[in-house]
């Protein structure tokens, strides 16, 4: 019998395992990783805006000025004129680019007027002559170089050109819809904690669900800020996804992207070529935050670090005994560049490969992302949400009453021993100027 059983000697956990021994424990819940639960990019960007299909249209217009590289033609030099065959497209309705009149630019600087055009194999072939008179020399223009487009001359008395039509191109993405929930049966909900809220844990006194409810909350934030980020547009059936930031941005190779050797680390030089390469894609806004992987940050503050030891910051008053780095903001040009340490990079539950970068693998802590947010009156990062007669799907978060309804009534909608929650939200990516935006990526 375990009454009479004999101990020698008599031992703590004998006892503690009898139930003799209150246990103590502490009521605060201590939140090891919540910076994994933070929506920084979200919040950032701003409010979302309905729509009502699950897919948008929205038109872009390039450069309505262009260049041409020759194709062939330069030969005979020194010449009258030339007949040279561009990679401008020329067919049907497309009579080409370059018009009668039109004055381009060598890459030697030579000016050639355009006398006339035809169609050669689908491309635009172009008699040019050079403007002032004279022969076209050699140096002056050869094959496989590019032509810019100046301007234009016209004799006096002349008839107009044909003229050109410019039109937008257009671009689109899907919505994508996104789900958690979870049960609970009667019994577990009963049971309650004894732990104290902390950050977003639970309340003492309250079934854990409240608690879980709460994570599983935080977490449908992060399922929305990844697929904001790291999204991919596809449409397989009824099933779509939206594309997101990094896809538009260096996947595709729309944005400005300037590659490094993490063992070398990102360096002033760097900041200052990619800033360059923004500034030529211009613009209305100055500034660009920069979403930066805690090695990036690191690299960032140490490739800046001259400027505090060379006394090219103010550290206040004297005898203050606060050291270190904290640059927030470095200005090339007009071009402000507003760092901020990103935790999503640094999350190897999402982003797993932390190695060495290679040229098929990135280490995200090592990435500064750059972006153009666009002005408040021209938004080119915005989220969409699906909208319709059955009501928003920005953030649906519902209850499924069980046996025992979470809100009292007598009827049930299933027969299920306890409670359920459901989160829903069907959002898309509308990024109007990657171009504007760009990223630091290790690639060694």
């Amino acid at each position: 019998m375990a009454g009479n059983t004999v101990r020698n000697p008599i031992l703590q956990s004998y006892v503690f395992n009898a139930g003799l021994i209150e246990p103590e424990h502490s009521s605060w819940l201590f939140d090891v990783f919540p910076q994994y639960r933070l929506s920084v990019l979200m919040d950032r960007i701003g409010g979302f805006t309905p729509i009502k299909n699950d897919a948008l249209t929205w038109s872009k217009l390039g450069r309505t000025r262009q260049n041409t590289t020759i194709t062939s033609g330069v030969t005979g030099l020194p010449a009258a004129s030339l007949n040279l065959v561009l990679t401008t497209p020329y067919s049907g309705a497309n009579l080409g680019y370059f018009l009668l009149n039109d004055i381009l630019r060598t890459e030697s600087g030579v000016l050639l007027k355009v006398t006339a055009t035809q169609e050669a194999s689908g491309f635009q072939q172009i008699t040019v002559v050079k403007v002032g008179g004279g022969n076209i020399e050699t140096g002056n223009v050869a094959n496989s170089e590019t032509l810019g487009h100046a301007f234009n001359q016209f004799s006096p008395g002349s008839t107009g050109p044909v003229g050109r039509l410019y039109l937008p191109d257009e671009d689109y993405n899907y919505t994508q819809i996104l789900r958690r929930g979870n049960k609970i049966d009667r019994s577990a909900f009963s049971n309650r904690i004894y732990l104290k809220e902390f950050g977003i844990g639970g309340v003492a006194g309250e079934s854990w669900m409240f608690a879980n409810e709460k994570y599983d909350l935080a977490e449908h934030m992060r399922d929305l800020e990844n697929t904001v980020m790291f999204g991919i547009r596809s449409k397989v059936g009824n099933d779509t996804t939206t594309r997101g930031i990094w896809d538009s941005v260096v996947t595709s190779g729309q944005g400005q992207v300037v590659n490094f050797t993490a063992g070398t680390g990102i360096t002033e030089t760097d900041l200052q070529v990619i800033a360059t390469r923004l500034l030529r894609e211009g613009g209305g806004v100055s500034e660009k935050l920069v979403l930066c992987g805690s090695e990036a940050m690191s690299d960032i503050l140490v490739a800046l670090k001259q400027y505090a030891v060379n006394g090219g910051i103010s550290f206040g008053s004297f005898g203050a005994n606060t050291v270190g780095l904290d640059f927030v903001q470095y200005q090339f040009g007009s071009l402000k560049l507003n760092f901020t340490h990103y935790p999503l990079f640094d999350d190897d539950r999402l982003l797993p490969f932390v190695g060495t970068p290679t040229a098929s693998k990135i280490n995200f802590r090592h990435v500064a992302l750059f972006l153009d947010m666009g002005s408040p009156g021209e938004r080119l990062l915005e989220l969409k949400y699906r909208d319709g007669d059955l009501g928003p799907a920005k953030l649906t978060h519902k209850y499924i009453n069980g046996m025992f309804p979470m809100d009292g009534n007598s009827v049930a909608s299933n027969s299920f021993d306890g409670a359920e929650y459901q989160i829903l939200s069907e959002i898309m990516v509308v990024f109007r100027g990657p171009n504007r935006s760009g990223a630091l990526v290790p690639n060694a």
